[in-house]
């Protein structure tokens, strides 16, 4: 799998098994990655802080106001564990500072519990000086999530703070996400894209596979054609 010509980088506990191609699942001809977080298992950032996390991240951080593209595909065996515990699967997260404020991600895929939802953060702080106080906006909730099957997703954002953001999403050729509002944080560059596995502490062991990861400035930049895609639906 080679998403598109930019640089991404591994955040995991490097174990053989942390993040390795697989062949045996395939999603329309293409090979996957495997993703698998044990219990206890941790990556340790830059600034020495311990997260539980096996995901790979593109370091191009877009300018702010910039419209973006995401697609990606996701597969969660029929043994995934289905616990009450925070698990974010796609995000879209800051730079970080080496100083002052963590920020949450602006967009981020969760699945909880079986239920599988979209959170969006956004503040016109230029210093947030309270990660917990900033706007959340629910996208989207779905009480289940299916296991054992592909799933499709397409992304388009503009990452703006001011009204003039918006957020479209696509899961399996169907809009679900139509958002017209504020986006992210008063930044100068826009957030990055991750994906893989990034959870609270549990004793579960969780593995998913991910295939067809691309980005870019338009839909064909990640083999999409919106016209063809079923109009928007809160069902």
């Amino acid at each position: 799998m080679k998403p598109l010509d930019s640089t991404w980088v591994l955040q995991s506990p490097g174990k053989p098994y942390s993040i390795e191609v697989a062949s045996d699942l395939k999603r329309n001809g293409e090979d996957s990655l495997r993703f698998e977080l044990r219990s206890g298992e941790r990556w340790v950032d830059q600034t020495l802080m311990r997260t539980f996390r096996a995901e790979i991240a593109t370091k191009e951080f877009p300018p702010a106001g910039a419209v973006k593209w995401y697609a990606f595909s996701v597969f969660f065996p029929t043994n995934f564990p289905i616990e009450d515990n925070r698990l974010v699967f796609a995000q879209w997260k800051e730079k970080e500072a080496f100083l002052g404020t963590r920020l949450s991600p602006s967009l981020a895929f969760r699945l909880v519990a079986g239920k599988f939802s979209i959170r969006l953060l956004h503040s016109d702080e230029k210093v947030v000086r309270d990660a917990e106080a900033v706007p959340s906006e629910a996208l989207f909730k779905k009480s289940n999530f299916p296991l054992g099957r592909w799933h499709d997703f397409v992304v388009q954002a503009k990452w703006s703070y001011k009204d003039d953001g918006f957020v479209n999403v696509w899961w399996n050729g169907r809009q679900i996400v139509e958002y017209r509002g504020p986006v992210g944080y008063d930044e100068a560059l826009a957030p990055q894209f991750k994906f893989g596995l990034y959870r609270d502490a549990t004793e579960k062991t969780y593995v998913a596979f991910f295939t067809r990861v691309k980005f870019g400035n338009r839909p064909q930049d990640v083999d999409f054609d919106p016209s063809t895609a079923i109009r928007y639906s809160k069902d």
